[in-house]
């Protein structure tokens, strides 16, 4: 019989998951409303944003199914995963599917901030519009490409009936994975992050407008790629990694520890979006606050104070 460990150890551990995806889940829900209601920053700098907490949503409702029935298992003569197999497909298949998500929007993100600074006009309203519409169909465009190049998960050939990567079909889709959403997302972010400022190099007569906006995008966007890294790839590639091998207390130490850096990546985001976006930042305040000394946020005719204040 293949060892396991103590069920103690299992119920505390899906305990304490399930209490740190609970403020995951309630501050992204109420990023997301103030991301929906305000109007001081640009409509598509919004759409945007909005879409990186979506992501997040949804890896942190799976991942709370996954713990709330890990509990319920522990304590059950059910074996996992033989008879929960078809559950933990789906909850791979969202897990990796917003964590996929998750990445493109934050490329998508760099994307926008580009194209605020070097195309966006305050004054042109018809070109403004016809960009929106365009960023709105690359979101929906993007979130299309995450859930269709997660669909293999649930079959066969890359999943076997335990739940497990299989030997070819699971190595190829993870190294796809990997090359594709980690280092080519994270090589999107850098290199528009790099465009960005050396177009506001070139064509600006100070840095200073820009400095600490750039800064803290610059910051942004290397830290959640990062984590979405550490959340979204590095688990997957332990999982490919101790399929087919032998059930040892170490494999299982090893994958736990894995599954929870899935939770535990989730927990910054909120956090960097209400320390780093104003808008957001006064709204959750506001909210949290039952709006008592909450300041107004005025909206910016100019596309560089508003880049500044939302960024």
């Amino acid at each position: 019989m293949p060892p396991s460990l103590p069920l103690e150890f299992l119920a505390v551990y899906n305990l304490i998951l399930i209490i740190s995806d609970i403020p995951v889940i309630f501050f992204n829900v109420l990023i997301i409303l103030a991301l929906l209601v305000d109007r001081t920053a640009l409509g598509v700098v919004r759409l945007v944003l909005c879409n990186i907490p979506a992501a997040c949503l949804v890896v942190a409702v799976a991942v709370s199914v996954y713990n709330i029935t890990g509990t319920a298992v522990a304590f059950t003569d059910i074996q996992r995963p033989e008879r929960i197999r078809q559950l933990c497909r789906a909850i791979l298949f969202f897990v990796r599917a917003g964590g996929a998500a998750r990445i493109l929007i934050l490329s998508a993100f760099s994307v926008t901030v580009y194209y605020i600074v070097r195309f966006h006009k305050s004054n042109n309203v018809k070109s403004n519009r016809h960009a929106f519409i365009a960023f709105v169909i690359a979101v929906i465009g993007l979130w299309v490409v995450a859930f269709l190049s997660n669909l293999p998960l649930l079959f066969d050939t890359v999943l076997n009936n335990s739940c497990e990567y299989t030997l070819l079909g699971g190595s190829i889709n993870v190294t796809f994975f990997v090359l594709v959403f980690g280092i080519g997302g994270f090589a999107t972010s850098i290199t528009f992050l790099s465009l960005t400022v050396c177009y506001i190099r070139k064509h600006s007569v100070s840095l200073d407008t820009f400095k600490k906006a750039l800064l803290k995008l610059g910051f942004f966007l290397l830290v959640e790629n990062t984590v979405s890294f550490i959340g979204t790839i590095l688990p997957s590639i332990v999982f490919t990694a101790l399929s087919g091998q032998e059930t040892t207390v170490t494999t299982l130490i090893i994958t736990y520890v894995a599954g929870a850096l899935i939770d535990l990546s989730l927990i910054p985001t909120p956090i960097l979006l209400i320390v780093y976006f104003n808008p957001v930042r006064v709204l959750v305040t506001k909210w949290l606050c039952c709006g008592k000394n909450t300041p107004v946020l005025e909206r910016r005719d100019s596309v560089k104070s508003t880049a500044k204040n939302t960024i």
